[in-house]
């Protein structure tokens, strides 16, 4: 992800909770919000 300087997004719980713990990916993460939960419903049609 670092390389191609794309980021993190886990809207999985438990990819959440495992970067949590992983504070080599802190800079590369970001917070899921309401706009990327309404973005990945229109993408997955739902």
């Amino acid at each position: 992800m670092r390389d191609t300087g794309r980021r993190i997004v886990p809207v999985c719980p438990y990819v959440a909770k495992f970067l949590r713990k992983q504070e080599e990916f802190s800079d590369i993460t970001d917070p899921v919000t309401v706009e990327i939960r309404h973005w990945l419903r229109a993408q997955l049609g739902g």
